[in-house]
């Protein structure tokens, strides 16, 4: 699958205003069953600003994505598969600028702001009480990784038809404060993409359907 051939219709589906849609539309009912996980211990603060790159890049005539897999700390979202991304800093002026100093910082992967293209739906996590604001970046090169390793474990990289495979959708259960929950995920590269990572990657290939036959 090469989407370089599908930019401009890719560019006009995904949000260009800089705050983005805040009513977080989940329009698939097994994916809604995330949603509701993720609510389980919402904490009345203030909201936390974080941002997250879904890069894609052309690799070898077809298009291609990366993932991680976070470093272990004292947190919610500990070894857990995820875009590379973090909260925003007081010298970030937009989400955007957040996003890409962040995918930098991780994988050291320089983005000029022109390469982000624009966005998807914000994902309000309230168990670790952030607002994440996915934007989507087109290289047209395959960028070079060097992961920083206090905060990823590893990097994947796959080809993004792999995410439109029929084995990519599955069911699985994780553990969520204690207790085993029945969630909807992706299998990429053999790993298991749940949460609101895969909330963002179902709203990024819902999408990409909606633009016409890509395959």
């Amino acid at each position: 699958m090469n989407l370089y051939t599908k930019y401009n219709e890719l560019k006009t589906s995904l949000i260009h205003s800089e705050n983005g849609n805040l009513n977080n539309k989940i329009n698939s009912e097994k994916f809604r069953k995330i949603a509701k996980n993720l609510l389980i211990s919402p904490q009345k603060k203030p909201l936390r600003i974080s941002s997250v790159t879904l890069i894609l890049y052309n690799k070898d005539h077809e298009t291609q994505s990366l993932f991680i897999k976070r470093a272990t700390y004292s947190g919610y979202h500990s070894n857990q598969y995820a875009l590379p991304g973090g909260k925003m800093e007081k010298s970030d002026i937009t989400t955007a600028q957040t996003a890409i100093r962040e995918t930098h910082e991780e994988l050291g992967i320089v983005m000029k702001p022109q390469e982000i293209i624009g966005q998807l739906d914000p994902i309000i996590i309230p168990i670790s009480n952030y607002i994440v604001f996915p934007f989507v970046a087109f290289l047209e090169y395959a960028p070079e990784v060097k992961p920083d390793n206090i905060e990823v474990e590893k990097c994947y990289h796959y080809p993004i038809s792999e995410l439109f495979s029929p084995d990519s959708e599955i069911q699985t259960e994780v553990n969520i404060n204690n207790t085993l929950v029945e969630v909807s995920a992706y299998k990429i590269q053999n790993q298991i993409i749940w949460g609101a990572t895969a909330i963002m990657l179902y709203d990024f290939k819902n999408r990409l359907k909606n633009i016409g036959k890509i395959l």
